[in-house]
């Protein structure tokens, strides 16, 4: 029996050592990511929030969620510009975006409404075997994703305008250095919907390292995504090294959207979409 207690005894030792030469370990590969990421200049996104409280703006949102919610297409369809244009944009957000700036999905001759099923549901090209309601399907899941966020903006360098969910404007040359010197893919630049707090260490105990506003870009560090804690990411701060968060309000720099203006009657109207890829 001493033998026996002795033996678990020791197991309970070597256990406990393994354990701490694991958070040994974990320490060490956050400190070594951390020397990767460089200081760095703050950058600011903005929004241009003029029109959010624009009544009709606000209703013709109403209609698109209804429509959603009640997987149709009709209403959608009778908010289309005739001169509607379905962009293809980089997921790049330091890429140009924009009408005249992106490529366009389709065929313009196309009546507006099947210009935009066609775009949203299958790039332009409608594979022979997909069925309408597979199409209808993939379109009201884009109108879906796009009322996620539940902000709007004008458009960036385009008064007047407004875009689903809300996009940012911020200094590209600026933002392209964040990225340099975080050391990540342009891709993974976000931008802060909520204030934030990140941490010195993935733990809701562990002290303040920095607090974000909204707006305030974030290089996140997907690297280190296996070796923290699930729920958790990681930021380059611009003092250098690595801030950690578990909240939400870590927002798309360069999402899907769809983007109005306003038609002589009053009305706004579908003028152009943003889908997001390669």
């Amino acid at each position: 029996m001493a033998r026996l207690l002795s033996a678990m005894r020791g197991m309970r030792l070597f256990a406990a050592l393994l354990w701490a030469i694991a958070l040994a370990l974990a320490d060490q590969a956050v400190a070594q990511t951390q020397l990767k990421t460089k200081p760095f200049d703050a950058v600011e996104a903005t929004y241009d929030r003029s029109v959010e409280n624009d009544p009709a703006l606000k209703a013709r949102i109403e209609q698109i969620r209804q429509a959603v919610t009640a997987h149709t297409l009709a209403p959608l369809e009778a908010m289309i510009s005739s001169g509607y244009v379905p962009l293809s944009c980089s997921v790049d957000p330091l890429a140009p975006c924009g009408p005249g700036q992106s490529k366009v999905v389709g065929k313009m001759q196309m009546k507006p409404a099947d210009r935009l099923r066609n775009a949203l549901c299958c790039e332009g090209e409608v594979p022979a075997d997909l069925s309408k309601q597979d199409q209808e399907e993939a379109v009201i899941g884009f109108f879906a994703t796009v009322l996620e966020e539940n902000s709007v903006s004008a458009y960036p360098d385009l008064p007047g305008s407004a875009c689903l969910p809300a996009l940012a404007k911020f200094d590209h040359g600026k933002a392209a250095k964040v990225v340099q010197a975080a050391g990540i893919d342009p891709e993974n630049l976000r931008v802060a919907g909520a204030e934030i707090q990140l941490r010195e260490k993935p733990a809701e105990d562990a002290p303040v390292a920095l607090n974000v506003k909204p707006g305030d870009l974030l290089p996140l560090v997907v690297e280190l995504t296996m070796s923290i804690p699930a729920g958790w990411n990681s930021i380059a701060m611009p003092k250098g090294g690595l801030g950690f968060t578990d909240q939400v309000g870590i927002n798309e720099l360069a999402p899907q959207a769809v983007c109005f203006l306003k038609a002589p009657n009053g009305e706004w109207q579908i003028a152009f979409t943003i889908q997001r890829g390669g």
